[in-house]
This record gives structure tokens, C-alpha cells and sequence, in this order.
């Protein structure tokens, strides 16, 4: 925990409830190297096109 506020003190006294807690899956992906990409349809504008 991070008090950012310089002038005035964080005080925690004894049974405050201070904080919270997310559980998140972490995926994990299999990384596949290759050497060319096949065309796409996305891959025909160019960067930065938006097709109009």
C-alpha cells in the first residue's frame, strides 16, 4: 500500500479492514515461430488504412 498524500499520515489501527483482494486465471498461450504469414484480408490496406 501507497500513501501518495505528503502532508497527511495513513493511520491503521488494529482490526481495519484495509484492503481487498481479485483472484485472475492466468492464461498461458503456446508461442508458434514462423518465418512468412499467409495473406489476409486485413493485411491488404496497409498500415494504417481503415478500408473507406
Amino acid at each position: 500500500m501507497i500513501n501518495l498524500d505528503r502532508e497527511n499520515d495513513f493511520v491503521i489501527n488494529k482490526y481495519d479492514k484495509i484492503c481487498q483482494i481479485v483472484f485472475k486465471k492466468i492464461e498461458e498461450a503456446e508461442l508458434i515461430s514462423a518465418e512468412e504469414l499467409d495473406e489476409s484480408e486485413r493485411g491488404t490496406g496497409g498500415f494504417g488504412s481503415t478500408g473507406k
